[in-house]
């Protein structure tokens, strides 16, 4: 039988002892949900500026078979010029704008990442959220520890990382290997195949990047949503 209410009796035995500062628990959970802003402009720009680079890689790799003449006839690699190397400075102009615009919103992320959760320990430092990419070395799984741990304590688990951040060390290693033969006139007609290599890794990279945006600025708008239904 279902004992009435009493509001003087003791709370069960188990249940968290109730706040003594309700009002300063709904000014602090109210004041939380003002703090947190989801970065969702520089998440769109994000997933446009990444597909400009993969349409302009995958425009590259076209062009690099049309290419393999030029470089084979010549006697200095450096005096070529082909519509392949004028993609080449245009590919270089979009990747600087998504390093930019990517760091900016990862930073972001981070941002409402600790304030979500303080407690995780991330493992890199807001530092390395730009210099990750860039310094030699450590670029080789720096960026992917930050973006773990801004998943990590943003949405529970890591799906999908591996994938993404090894068909980018992929792609990056054969354009590499594409820009050799270009500046030092290595075996030219390895040239579009390098670049084939570099479009299929960074397509498979991009659609798991794409995900991981996406998951993380639903996720975002999720917290920031619970946090203002607590403070209404």
């Amino acid at each position: 039988m279902t004992q009435p209410y009493d509001p003087y009796a003791p709370p069960p035995a188990g249940s968290p002892a109730p706040s003594t500062t309700p009002l300063y628990d709904a000014y602090a959970t109210a004041n939380q949900a003002r703090r947190l802003r989801v970065p969702e402009g520089l998440a769109t720009a994000v997933v446009v500026l990444s597909s400009v680079f993969l349409a302009v890689q995958i425009l590259s790799t076209a062009l690099s078979f049309g290419a393999v003449e030029a470089y084979a006839a010549a006697a200095d690699p450096m005096d070529v010029f082909t519509a392949y190397d004028g993609v080449a400075g245009l590919l270089s102009a979009v990747m600087l704008a998504a390093f930019i615009v990517s760091c900016l919103w990862l930073n972001e992320s981070r941002k409402f990442a600790v304030a979500v959760k303080p407690t995780y320990r991330h493992q890199r430092g807001p530092v390395w959220v730009w210099l990750g990419w860039v310094v030699p070395v450590v670029s080789l799984w720096f960026p992917y520890q930050v973006v773990r741990d801004v998943r990590r304590s943003t949405i529970r688990g890591s799906s999908g990382l591996a994938g993404w951040w090894s068909t980018w060390l992929i792609g990056n290693f054969a354009s590499y290997q594409a820009t050799l033969v270009t500046m030092r006139g290595e075996d030219p007609v390895m040239l579009p195949f390098y670049e084939l290599v570099t479009a299929v890794a960074l397509l498979i990279s991009f659609v798991c990047w794409l995900r991981i945006v996406r998951e993380l600025t639903a996720a975002q708008r999720a917290h920031v949503a619970a946090l203002d239904g607590v403070a209404g």
